[in-house]
């Protein structure tokens, strides 16, 4: 009986830390839809930015913070991706490249494919996921995806 006992810990016990074991990021990437962290992402467009440039961003800030909600990103299982915006979509390819690389090649209608976008993974889990691409003047800019709540989500695609 004691064996027994011991037998189906150990049991139980590995069953839930298999279950615990973190998704390989392509998994991660792929298993939601993104949106903006509305939040996250004005803390970092505030930074490095003059005192007049944050007041102005501070009156705007009710409005961006709308269009900021709106954007759907969807990273498929097969590579490609989707991005819907108030402005439209885009379209393209994703891959890992190396463990902590994400590249996006966005693909016009009957168009030469992009030059691709590589976007360091800073962070990455079922809860968020961090985007970081180096810009002009060596500054860099910081993406902040949280999943899409469901019902926003079918919003959206009306």
């Amino acid at each position: 009986m004691r064996k027994s006992l011991l037998y189906m810990f150990f049991l139980l016990a590995s069953l839930f830390f298999t279950a615990c074991k973190p998704s390989d990021p392509k998994t991660l990437i792929s298993s939601h839809t993104w949106t903006f962290d509305a939040e996250a992402m004005k803390e970092e467009m505030l930074k490095n930015v003059t005192e007049e440039e944050k007041q102005i961003m501070e009156s705007m800030w009710p409005m961006m913070v709308q269009t900021i909600k709106t954007y759907r990103i969807s990273y498929n299982a097969d590579g490609t991706y989707e991005v819907k915006a108030p402005m439209g979509k885009e379209e393209g390819t994703w891959e890992l490249v190396g463990d902590n690389v994400l590249r996006q090649t966005a693909s016009i209608e009957g168009a030469k494919a992009l030059e691709p976008l590589d976007f360091t993974i800073e962070e990455i889990n079922a809860n968020k996921l961090v985007l970081a691409r180096e810009a002009e003047q060596g500054k860099k800019i910081r993406m902040v995806l949280v999943p899409a709540s469901s019902s926003e989500t079918e919003q959206n695609a009306e």
